[in-house]
């Protein structure tokens, strides 16, 4: 894992902070999460950052700060879509009224203070002339993985749910009609205990995964 460089002293000071650590539990989680330290003020690479994000199912009721919000959403903005055609659109939802609505339309209710709705337009998306394909979700699931990915870098929590009832949620979300609705990222502060689920762990081998012509 990549880390600020700080020097001797600072060497020091995180091996000070690491004593008594299980070798189990990733550094960048036991620093932050047991010295109370911000996520930030200990950056990853892209590989650490994808290793330790995980599906979360307990949140804490602790609001996302907006500049956190901002930058997030500003994640999805700039993420490519097909022909540069951004028929992706994102309701964030952080009013409790209407997060309490949305608990009626999945059963993936976790508690985050945060829930950002991607939804496409396959009217405005690029379509593939050999076969008809419409690249619209293909669209709005890269902009959801860049959300979900830049909320993990704002050391944030993240829940990926497509479980839940399109019709219902867009009668409860302003201007969605066209749209077709991909994805519910929830996000927020892990609850103290929250931990992956046993199934995280499980991969396929990459002989099984990949096939590579050389």
């Amino acid at each position: 894992m990549e880390i600020w460089r700080f020097g001797g002293l600072g060497c020091r000071f995180l091996r000070s902070l690491t004593l008594g650590r299980n070798d189990n539990i990733p550094l960048f989680y036991y620093l932050c999460m047991t010295k109370n330290l911000p996520f930030n003020l200990i950056p990853m690479d892209f590989t650490t950052l994808i290793q330790n994000r995980y599906s979360c199912r307990a949140f804490s009721p602790k609001p996302v700060e907006q500049e956190k919000v901002d930058r997030i959403l500003e994640a999805g903005r700039i993420a490519p879509t097909a022909v540069n055609k951004q028929p992706v659109h994102v309701w964030a939802v952080s009013d409790p009224g209407a997060l309490e609505a949305i608990k009626g339309v999945t059963r993936s209710n976790y508690g985050a203070p945060l829930i950002l709705v991607v939804g496409c337009r396959p009217a405005d998306a690029w379509v593939r002339r050999y076969d008809g394909k419409n690249g619209a979700e293909v669209d709005a699931s890269i902009v959801a993985t860049y959300l979900m990915l830049a909320a993990e870098n704002e050391g944030l929590a993240t829940l990926w749910v497509g479980s839940f009832d399109p019709a219902l949620l867009a009668g409860i979300l302003p201007g969605t009609d066209g749209y077709e609705l991909v994805a519910m990222i929830n996000v927020g502060y892990a609850a103290e205990g929250s931990a992956p689920s046993e199934k995280h762990w499980s991969r396929v081998e990459m002989g099984e995964f990949v096939t590579e012509m050389k």
